[in-house]
């Protein structure tokens, strides 16, 4: 009696072509592939649709006065630990205004 050899073949995705061992496990990598492209972009999407949003903001002085300037430098620290982020500092002739601003995740 003669046995047949067959190779290992079977029905995927493929409008039921019938791919080897192989094909299939390129098939299955492509499709994981695509898949963590589809969560990555979402992944994104997401990222960019939350965007921080400014909700407070503070303006400190702070004088360049040996006497004083640890009045200002004072303040800052404190609103920076309530959460408020450096956002710019303009020169003025005495010394800086600091601009502080708190910001909280935006909605989609």
């Amino acid at each position: 009696m003669v046995r047949k050899i067959t190779e290992s073949v079977e029905a995927d995705e493929t409008n039921g072509e019938k791919v080897s061992a192989k094909e299939k496990a390129m098939i299955d990598r492509i499709e994981k592939s695509e898949k963590l492209i589809k969560s990555l972009r979402q992944k994104i999407r997401d990222k960019v649709s939350k965007k921080d949003e400014l909700k407070a903001v503070k303006f400190i002085g702070v004088e360049f006065d040996p006497d004083t300037y640890k009045t200002g430098e004072d303040e800052v620290n404190d609103y920076l630990n309530k959460g408020f982020q450096f956002v710019r500092d303009y020169q003025t002739a005495s010394g800086l205004v600091i601009a502080l601003g708190r910001f909280e995740k935006g909605r989609k």
